[in-house]
């Protein structure tokens, strides 16, 4: 599963000393919980604790994290604007 190679490789290397993988839910399902390790994620998946929409989205969660400085570069910075312009120019209506 994709998410878990994320998970593994990206998201896991990037936490900070002390932070955990979090997975948010609903009381009805379980509620809030959190992963030291990778293993400790992989090891609540195969044991049924986490639901794979669950991992799908705190998944997204944290994607989102990493593109919301890189989305505010690109909204702010004329220089992204021109390059995105340049490379997929606004398209002209055509002539029937």
């Amino acid at each position: 599963m994709e998410y878990f190679s994320f998970a593994k490789h990206v998201i896991y290397p990037l936490l900070k000393e002390g932070e955990s993988f979090n997975v948010y839910r609903t009381a009805e399902f379980g509620g809030d919980i959190s992963f030291d390790t990778y293993e400790d994620l992989e090891n609540a998946f195969a044991k049924e604790e986490i639901h794979p929409g669950d991992l799908k989205n705190a998944v997204e969660i944290y994607i989102n994290k990493l593109l919301d400085p890189i989305r505010k570069e690109f909204e702010t910075d004329s220089k992204f604007k021109n390059l995105a312009n340049k490379a997929y120019p606004p398209q002209k209506p055509k002539n029937y």
